[in-house]
């Protein structure tokens, strides 16, 4: 059952990349990697206990569509699968969703904390004892940064977790969810029509 206050029941159709029997996917406004996208049940469900085998089973069918596209579009093979239940554990949507992270080599290097870190080195290096306010402030964030349970599993990329808070680090991408939305779904009208042809007319 969908429910009128959830941002994932009411899904405006033009960010719907694929629509499966028991589940939806959808590609993260706030993505922590290029092509982060999102598997999430059509019934509107907080924890996995509360699903069904076949709609646990129909959020990785969904996925696994989507997933073979972004492998080409992204060039990578590797994914990192998240999940969040609850407010303890970092979920900012009450409705259940499977995260896949595309991951390539290297892609650590210029994340948010590792860069606020080259700026803590940077301060050590050109910071006198007496003028260190700087390099607190700078760590006070780390702290923050580290502590803040807000994303869960979303921190895999570290400091990519809280993006409400931290709008100048994790910026919405809207733009550029919406051209890889209509990337994949031609991709995925193309094979359909493969698929189609294949078959033998009897």
């Amino acid at each position: 059952m969908e429910r009128s206050d959830c941002a994932f029941c009411k899904l405006p159709e033009k960010r719907i990349v694929y629509r499966g029997e028991y589940a939806k996917v959808a590609y993260s406004l706030w993505p922590i990697e290029n092509y982060h996208f999102m598997s999430i049940p059509k019934r509107h469900v907080e924890l996995l206990s509360e699903l069904k085998p076949e709609e646990i089973l129909g959020i990785f069918e969904a996925a696994l569509k989507v997933n073979e596209v972004v492998s080409v579009l992204n060039g990578t093979k590797y994914f990192n699968t998240l999940l969040n239940q609850g407010p303890a554990a970092g979920q900012t949507v009450p409705h259940l969703h499977v995260h896949f992270v595309p991951r390539l080599d290297g892609d650590l290097k210029d994340s948010p904390l590792v860069q606020v870190v080259r700026g803590v080195k940077l301060l050590f290096n050109t910071t006198s004892v007496e003028s260190a306010e700087p390099l607190k402030s700078e760590l006070d964030f780390i702290e923050e940064l580290v502590t803040d349970p807000t994303g869960g599993v979303r921190n895999v990329i570290p400091g990519m977790g809280n993006y409400k808070k931290y709008p100048e680090l994790i910026p919405k991408r809207e733009e550029d969810v919406m051209k890889w939305t209509d990337e994949t779904r031609k991709v995925l009208r193309e094979k359909a029509i493969a698929s189609q042809s294949k078959v033998p007319v009897r």
